[in-house]
């Protein structure tokens, strides 16, 4: 199930009634089996369909909100949601010490 088929089935509001990746699964999760040299071209294709998408942020957000563990979410791979996550979570942590510099 791909981004679009997951947020139709009940997760988050009307955003993702209209979503372009609908009936794109392969491409945004590749099947076990798919050999590893094909999935990087999958993976473009996918985020190809995700720049023409007005709803690109809002299922990034959602992606990061829900640490979803695998696919193409908002035009970002799992590596690079991990990433994104990471550094939101150090941008809090500074922003959260209250440490005063003089």
């Amino acid at each position: 199930m791909i981004a679009g088929e997951r947020l139709a089935a009940g997760m988050p509001g009307p955003w993702a009634d209209e979503v372009p990746c609908r009936g794109q699964t392969a491409l945004f999760f590749p099947p076990a089996g798919t050999p590893a040299a094909t999935v990087p071209m999958l993976h473009r294709q996918a985020k190809a369909i995700c720049r023409t998408c007005s709803s690109r942020q809002a299922c990034l957000e959602f992606a990061l909100e829900t640490q979803q563990p695998d696919g193409i979410w908002g035009g970002f791979d799992a590596d690079e949601l991990r990433g994104i996550r990471h550094e939101r979570g150090q941008a809090t942590r500074r922003a959260g010490s209250g440490a005063i510099r003089g």
